[in-house]
């Protein structure tokens, strides 16, 4: 696989791999799809995991992948706070109606 910056290299086809794999969690991320962002996470992780063992430092167009996948992992990060505090306000209507049942509950034993 050939960067755009016409390098051909293992560390640029794991980077750009990793892009891919950005991309695609922080659209799962902003669907809410938190199954296929953990799935997308770990095959994500194993190669930058593989891409750090190796030792080797990054040249300017490696690094330049890996700030964008820096960067989509932050928007992936605030996609899914998002989603996080829309299930939570849920979470917290559901208590609040189970409150009132039960509040009417009680009342309605003692009319």
């Amino acid at each position: 696989m050939t960067t755009p910056h016409g390098d051909e290299t293992p560390a640029h086809e794991t980077l750009e791999r990793a892009v891919a794999l950005s991309r695609a969690l922080a659209a799962a991320a902003a669907g809410g799809d938190s199954a296929a962002v953990v799935a997308l996470d770990r095959e994500r992780r194993k190669l930058l995991e593989s891409l750090a063992a190796t030792g080797n430092a990054l040249d300017p167009a490696a690094h330049q992948l890996m700030q964008e996948v820096v960067a989509l992992n932050n928007q992936s990060i605030g996609a899914m706070e998002h989603q996080r505090r829309i299930m939570q306000r849920q979470l917290d209507g559901v208590l609040i109606g189970r409150r009132a049942v039960n509040a009417y509950g009680v009342n309605r034993r003692y009319r």
